[in-house]
């Protein structure tokens, strides 16, 4: 228990950043000479981002109390979409080094405490705390959370430098 715990927390914290998505902000100094405000197209980018989080927080919702459906129709979303999520990841975490500070905070707070990410961190919190012990999905579980936090890492470097 306090292993998943341990790795709730510290994928939570990951996804926050991701799914939040997906997007810390840090307030420092932008690392391309000119930094520039924040345009429809990353926009664009943190709202395809956040529908990923809002589709598999529908998914732990609907499922919460099927667990083996939940784990498979995640899975099956993130097969069709990882590689487009991954990419959007590597744009976003591109972006933190070009914005001013004013959108980076705005994005930092949208993201960081935005509906849809306490919707995706709450399901997820649910998920666990109802089967992440049980032995026939802790492994899946795990892996699921391994992934959301190797790339939650990716953003939360970039934007709290």
């Amino acid at each position: 228990m306090a292993s998943i715990r341990r790795s709730f927390v510290t994928a939570a914290a990951a996804v926050v950043v991701v799914l939040v998505a997906f997007a810390a902000l840090g307030v420092g100094t932008p690392r391309h000479a000119e930094a520039r405000p924040r345009t429809a197209a990353d926009d664009a980018a943190i709202t395809k981002l956040m529908g990923h989080a809002d589709k598999l927080s529908a998914i732990l919702e609907t499922h919460v109390d099927a667990p083996k459906k939940a784990l498979s129709q995640m899975d099956k979303y993130l097969k069709k979409h990882r590689k487009a999520m991954k990419k959007l990841v590597a744009q976003l975490v591109s972006l933190a080094g070009e914005l001013d500070d004013d959108a980076r905070r705005d994005t930092r707070t949208e993201l960081l405490f935005g509906e849809r990410t306490s919707r995706f961190v709450a399901a997820l919190s649910a998920f666990i705390d109802k089967h992440g012990d049980d032995a026939a999905y802790k492994k899946k579980i795990d892996g699921h959370l391994g992934e959301l936090e190797a790339e939650g890492k990716k953003l939360f470097e970039a934007y709290m430098k």
